[in-house]
Protein backbone atom coordinates (compact mmCIF):
# COMPACT_ATOMS: atom_id res chain seq x y z
CA UNK A 1 0.00 0.00 0.00
CA UNK A 2 1.32 3.41 -0.94
CA UNK A 3 1.53 6.17 1.65
CA UNK A 4 -1.14 8.33 -0.02
CA UNK A 5 -3.53 5.39 -0.14
CA UNK A 6 -2.93 4.64 3.54
CA UNK A 7 -3.62 8.21 4.62
CA UNK A 8 -6.68 8.31 2.37
CA UNK A 9 -8.12 5.26 4.11
CA UNK A 10 -7.35 6.71 7.53
CA UNK A 11 -8.91 10.04 6.56
CA UNK A 12 -12.02 8.33 5.23
CA UNK A 13 -12.45 6.22 8.35
CA UNK A 14 -11.69 8.98 10.83
CA UNK A 15 -13.63 11.77 9.12
CA UNK A 16 -10.72 14.15 9.59
CA UNK A 17 -11.17 17.06 7.24
CA UNK A 18 -7.75 17.33 5.64
CA UNK A 19 -4.79 15.17 4.77
CA UNK A 20 -2.62 17.31 7.06
CA UNK A 21 -4.89 16.62 10.05
CA UNK A 22 -4.90 12.94 9.14
CA UNK A 23 -1.10 12.80 9.03
CA UNK A 24 -0.76 14.58 12.38
CA UNK A 25 -3.30 12.28 14.05
CA UNK A 26 -1.72 9.16 12.55
CA UNK A 27 1.76 10.18 13.65
CA UNK A 28 0.49 10.87 17.17
CA UNK A 29 -1.08 7.43 17.38
CA UNK A 30 2.05 5.73 16.07
CA UNK A 31 4.28 7.66 18.48
CA UNK A 32 2.06 6.64 21.39
CA UNK A 33 2.19 3.01 20.30
CA UNK A 34 5.97 3.19 20.01
CA UNK A 35 6.18 4.46 23.58
CA UNK A 36 3.97 1.73 25.03
CA UNK A 37 4.60 -1.41 22.98
CA UNK A 38 7.47 -3.68 23.96
CA UNK A 39 9.69 -5.47 21.46
CA UNK A 40 7.82 -8.76 21.66
CA UNK A 41 4.47 -7.07 21.33
CA UNK A 42 5.59 -5.21 18.20
CA UNK A 43 5.98 -8.53 16.39
CA UNK A 44 2.54 -9.62 17.53
CA UNK A 45 0.94 -6.40 16.28
CA UNK A 46 2.64 -6.76 12.89
CA UNK A 47 0.93 -10.08 12.29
Amino acid sequence: MQEDEFYGLVQEGSHLGTTDRTRVATEAVLETLAETVTGGQAGDVAR
